[in-house]
């Protein structure tokens, strides 16, 4: 009745095969490539990290590469987050021929051009989608800067070992789902105290707004972690490349399945129509009979007899893995 997921790069296909049976919506997770910043060649260099992301053109992933109604991102936190707005996100250039030629201009700066290429590695855990993001990326900088690109694709316990440590990664695929509706969920992550800043960042500034807005309440706190983000966001540590979307397959008997941002959806509130009662009822898309009291709280010998309801429960889905 209700997929879990459904096949990368499929979109267009799902959608004309499937009609509104096809569930995409807004997800409170942004996918991102996250720097080495302890390490040579991004440690200490702002200028190669920000002219490796101005290369990058997320449309183009969002829309040919990954084709599943991903929201391409210039930022960390979600714009669908409660109580957060920001103001278009994306780098002012009038076109992308001048944000390119920034972003040559930035990598000149850093001390690389056509007769110094960098040389890097990008690592990422086993994945269809993964890998064809990563081969997109690679492509767009050795087009637009002339860098030379290692994919590195390793097995999911290997990936966060290595990406944990920090000792031989380069640039790695990082990603964050809300663990619950909150900014701060998503910036804690690059604290230099947490054992999810892949980043390796040191940046006691940045430490001081999120500490202070652990003390702080409703607007105040979040004036801090909107300081916060920003300034995480000029320090280039991170590539923000495009939020995630939710994506199912709901037939049309089922009922009580709402989207929303956390892409919850409780079993106790799922219902489908058997065909008894689709029948009785016309098949009409999402029409469901209430009885008057819930199969659930039906008598133990009606819910034992076997017989037949207008209403079955059915279960909802496990979060996704977290990043």
């Amino acid at each position: 009745h209700i997929t879990e997921s459904v096949p990368p790069g499929r979109g267009d296909w799902l959608a004309r095969e499937f009609g509104p049976a096809y569930r995409v919506a807004p997800y409170l997770g942004t996918f991102y490539l996250v720097y080495n910043l302890q390490r040579p060649p991004f440690e200490g260099n702002r200028p190669l990290r920000h002219a490796l992301s101005l290369a990058i053109d997320r449309e183009v992933i969002a829309e040919r590469v990954l084709r599943t109604g991903e929201i391409p991102a210039h930022r960390l936190v979600p714009p669908n987050m409660p109580d957060w707005s920001v103001s278009d996100d994306r780098p002012q250039f009038p076109d992308a021929e001048t944000r390119i030629e920034h972003a040559r201009d930035l990598y000149r700066q850093a001390g690389f051009g056509p007769g110094r290429p960098l040389s890097v590695e990008l690592r990422f855990n086993s994945s269809l989608a993964h890998r064809r993001l990563a081969s997109a990326v690679a492509a767009m900088w050795k087009q637009h800067l002339g860098v030379r690109t290692r994919l590195i694709n390793e097995e999911w316990k290997v990936f966060v070992t290595n990406r944990r440590h920090g000792r031989i990664t380069e640039i790695v695929r990082g990603g964050w789902i809300a663990d619950w509706a909150d900014a701060g969920n998503f910036l804690r992550n690059f604290h230099s105290e947490s054992p999810m800043n892949y980043a390796f960042l040191k940046d006691p500034d940045f430490d001081r707004l999120l500490d202070r807005a652990a003390g702080a309440r409703a607007a105040a706190r979040t004036g801090l972690l909107h300081a916060a983000e920003q300034r995480l966001l000029d320090s280039h540590a991170l590539i923000p490349l495009y939020y995630y979307v939710s994506r199912h397959l709901v037939q049309a008997d089922v009922s009580g399945f709402e989207d929303n941002p956390m892409d919850i959806h409780l079993s106790r509130w799922l219902a489908t129509t058997p065909r008894a009662a689709r029948t009785a009822l016309g098949n009409r898309p999402g029409a469901v009979e209430r009885p008057a009291d819930h199969a659930s709280r039906r008598p133990a010998s009606d819910r034992d007899s076997g017989r037949d309801s207008a209403i079955v429960p059915i279960f909802g889905q496990q979060r996704p893995e977290r990043h």
